[in-house]
C-alpha cells in the first residue's frame, strides 16, 4: 500500500514540476532547478516523506490538522507539509507567523545539515474533494528563490516582497533573501 501512495505523490509532484517548467520555460535557471528535483532520491524522498505526513494527519481526529516532516538528500533539505482542512484561508493557521517567517527558519535547519544544499518545499492542502500542491525551491545558496509559492505569504509579506504588483510570476520571485 505504502508503494502505491508514494507513487501516487510522485505522479502529484511530477505533474506541478512540468507545470512549473511549462510556465517558466524561458528561464533555465529555473527549469534545471525543478529538473534536478524531480531526478531520483529527490523526488521519491519528496514522496515518501508526504505519505508520512499524510498518515499523520489522516490519522488525526482534528478537522484541522497539518504536519510537517523534512529529509535530507542529495543535495536537498525536503520538506513537505500536508494540511488537511475543510476551512480557508490555510495560511494562517499552517503557517501562524507568516510563511516567510517559516521559510527564514527551514533555511536555518537547512544550513545545519549543509549550507550549500537547495531548499525544496512541498505543500499539500486537501479538503473532503480536493488536494492543492505549492512549492518553493531556493538556489543552492538559499540566496534566491527559483520558485516561490507566492500566494502562501501574507498581505504584509506580498507588500514587501512584491510592492503594489497584484499577480507576481515566477520569475519575479526571484528575489534576495
Amino acid at each position: 500500500m505504502e508503494e502505491q501512495q508514494i507513487q501516487f505523490f510522485k505522479g502529484l509532484f511530477g505533474a506541478k514540476i512540468q507545470e512549473l517548467m511549462a510556465s517558466n520555460s524561458s528561464d533555465p535557471g529555473i527549469c534545471a532547478a525543478l529538473q534536478e528535483l524531480s531526478d531520483g532520491e529527490p523526488m521519491t524522498q519528496s514522496a515518501r516523506i508526504a505519505v508520512e505526513a499524510g498518515q499523520e494527519v489522516f490519522d488525526s481526529e482534528e478537522d484541522d490538522f497539518g504536519v510537517t516532516k523534512e529529509v535530507s538528500c542529495d543535495g536537498f533539505l525536503i520538506a513537505a507539509t500536508f494540511h488537511r482542512t475543510e476551512r480557508l484561508p490555510i495560511v494562517a493557521r499552517a503557517f501562524p507567523g507568516g510563511y516567510y517567517t517559516w521559510l527564514t527558519e527551514a533555511f536555518e535547519r537547512a544550513d545545519r545539515h549543509d549550507a550549500r544544499s537547495a531548499f525544496a518545499h512541498w505543500i499539500l492542502v486537501m479538503d473532503s474533494a480536493n488536494v492543492v500542491v505549492h512549492l518553493t525551491v531556493t538556489q543552492r545558496d538559499k540566496t534566491k528563490f527559483k520558485i516561490l509559492a507566492w500566494d502562501l505569504l501574507n498581505p504584509t509579506e506580498m507588500k514587501r516582497i512584491y510592492g503594489n504588483d497584484p499577480r507576481p510570476s515566477s520569475v519575479k520571485a526571484q528575489w534576495d533573501l
